[in-house]
């Protein structure tokens, strides 16, 4: 399955179906309401769906960074990703 760059010694494995649970999380957040719950979706993506596999403290900081990155006004409003709403 997909994995995030090795950041130390750990590589972690993800499943497809992590992604595909993260992605019907985001499609039912942006059906459900009028604004983006982005810290809802950051928290429910990166320490939840991903989060509980990272062992190391340095590895989930590099997670949390990278998933509010994508998870962010900035990304919605510019239509990266195709997050438009």
């Amino acid at each position: 399955g997909p994995s995030l760059p090795r950041a130390r010694a750990v590589r972690y494995e993800f499943a497809n179906s992590d992604m595909k649970c993260s992605i019907l999380q985001l499609e039912k957040f942006l059906a459900l309401y009028d604004h983006v719950p982005y810290e809802v979706l950051v928290n429910l993506v990166g320490h939840i769906n991903y989060g509980g596999r990272i062992t190391d403290d340095k590895d989930m900081r590099t997670s949390d960074i990278i998933v509010a990155s994508l998870l962010c006004e900035a990304t919605t409003r510019s239509g990266v990703h195709g997050l438009e709403k």
